[in-house]
């Protein structure tokens, strides 16, 4: 595996993400004459598709963005419960959050948050998707840490045979898999 940047700089601008993906679709955002905010777009749109465990479109977003002009944009994204929740329920259930499981489940803000964003980038939202649709199409690498992840979270995923489909790789398979990638 090569190792790619995670960070890169213009003359007027810098950018640093967990994944050189994302980093790369920041990088070409700055480069196509766009701001701080549509590389910022980009960046956050490919994470959602190289980096889904830490950024992606069932997470919330919080952002402050400062205008030159000494304005500054508070963006609180972060998801709303369910229309239908019952909070003096939950409180019956339990008198802590529960870690897992529906009762944990917000209304994703993400996607809201990156719209109100876009309003002030220089570029339409859909620009900000070009390089996640490319990857999420012909496939990248899975990140180290969501690798990680995975693993650490095995017996869960195993479990669960909607997530066991996903994620989880018969031995065989991966065999095969493998000496298939050793050969190219």
């Amino acid at each position: 595996m090569h190792e790619r940047p995670l960070s890169a700089k213009g003359a007027r601008w810098a950018i640093a993400t967990p994944h050189w993906a994302a980093t790369d679709a920041g990088v070409s955002a700055f480069e196509e004459g766009g701001n701080a905010i549509d590389a910022a777009l980009a960046a956050a749109v490919t994470l959602a598709v190289v980096y889904p465990h830490m950024c992606g479109v069932g997470g919330d977003l919080f952002a402050l963005v400062a205008s030159a002009d000494g304005d500054t944009l508070a963006v609180n994204a972060s998801g709303a419960a369910p229309a239908a929740a019952d909070p003096d329920a939950l409180r019956r259930r339990s008198a802590l959050m529960p870690e897992i499981g529906p009762a944990t489940i917000t209304v994703p803000g993400a996607v809201s948050g990156w719209a109100t964003l876009a309003e002030r980038g220089r570029f339409a939202l859909r620009d900000a998707f070009r390089a996640a649709i490319a990857l999420a199409s012909n496939g990248v690498e899975v990140a180290r840490d969501l690798a990680g992840s995975i693993t650490y979270h095995a017996r869960e995923l195993a479990e669960d045979p909607g997530l066991h489909e996903v994620f989880i790789i018969d031995p065989m398979e991966l065999e095969t898999a493998l000496a298939a990638d050793s050969r190219s």
